[in-house]
């Protein structure tokens, strides 16, 4: 990858200019950016506070942006930066939106902090909501039409809202059910006849609401 190098050191110093060459490289080779640690190695830092401030420079100058604070995996890369980018690469722009681990999850915040990566999605079809990825387990809302291996994008909250597609956290797994309340309780009920609804009375410290599901994505 080659850069118009004279367009970025007017306003960059060289510490600067190496961390937004190795975050613009490893979006358009990863699809995703850096972590603060990844940062930390590639670029020789001491502390993750240098890697910090950085970033707080690279912001300030309007290069990248940052919708969380302290997470370099919610860096978006700014026209200005982009404008100084030449070779084969497409860096991925949009959204970026966290992929959670499939498999036993034994703290679902973690599985948040820790994705097992990250899709790009169109800003202007989500806005102003936090937003998370799954890959359906199951197809026990094959009949409703999402089926085991499509990606679910959804919206986090853990309140209880009746009538919903939820992604909730039950006994260490994700499932994807349909939350219902009933006289005794609340349900997570899959479309299939055959599959038991599962039964719950908040607070139970073995299942927990993480999201609803607000859009998908199907791989053919």
């Amino acid at each position: 990858m080659r850069w118009a190098e004279r367009e970025y050191v007017g306003g960059l110093t060289r510490r600067q200019l190496q961390a937004l060459r190795y975050i613009v490289e490893s979006i358009a080779q990863q699809g995703f950016p850096p972590t603060v640690q990844e940062l930390c190695r590639a670029l020789g830092c001491r502390s993750p506070n240098a890697v910090h401030e950085l970033l707080k420079a690279l912001e300030r100058k309007g290069y990248i942006r940052r919708r969380g604070r302290g997470q370099a995996r919610t860096l978006q890369l700014t026209e200005k930066a982009l404008g100084g980018l030449g070779g084969p690469y497409q860096v991925p722009q949009g959204r970026s939106v966290p992929l959670l681990r499939s498999g036993i999850v034994l703290e679902p915040q973690q599985a948040l902090r820790l994705p097992q990566g990250y899709l790009f999605v169109d800003p202007t079809l989500f806005p102003e909501q936090e937003l998370f990825a799954l890959v359906v387990p199951d197809d026990g809302l094959r009949a409703v039409g999402i089926g085991a291996g499509d990606i679910v994008i959804a919206r986090r909250s853990e309140a209880l809202e009746a009538e919903q597609l939820a992604v909730a956290w039950v006994n260490s797994a994700w499932v994807v059910r349909s939350l219902h309340r009933t006289p005794t309780g609340w349900e997570l009920r899959a479309a299939a006849r055959h599959t038991a609804p599962i039964r719950f009375q908040p607070p139970d410290p073995d299942l927990m609401v993480f999201g609803y599901v607000v859009g998908l994505i199907r791989r053919y």
